[in-house]
């Protein structure tokens, strides 16, 4: 489920781009920055939707619930709900980080 890739450009064989278990918390958190920071442009513009609709969701279980939920579902909200959309939203921005490097004829390694 988190695997470890590494993305080696083909002419080029010292340019390595590494995404391992940090890379999936800062995936997790920072979304879309964190795809443009390690695949650039073509990749931060295919992230920009999903982290947006991602943080509305995550605004929505903890901000919204807090109206509308008692305390003890609220509690279970926030202890299941939110760390599953992070976890969706990490590796959904991996995935769009690998995408982007294969488009562009990279190889892709996973462990």
């Amino acid at each position: 489920m988190f695997e470890t890739f590494y993305f080696e450009h083909p002419q080029d064989e010292a340019r390595r781009v590494n995404v391992g278990a940090a890379g999936y918390v800062a995936a997790g958190l920072a979304g879309s920055l964190y795809v443009l920071w390690k695949a650039g442009w073509a990749g931060f513009v295919a992230a920009v939707l999903p982290h947006l609709l991602t943080m509305v969701a995550l605004i929505a279980a903890t901000g919204v619930t807090s109206l509308l939920l008692p305390g003890t579902q609220q509690l279970v909200v926030l202890a299941i709900g939110v760390p599953a959309l992070l976890i969706f939203q990490s590796i959904y921005m991996i995935r769009i980080i690998s995408r982007s490097y294969t488009d562009r004829g990279w190889i892709v390694h996973s462990t």
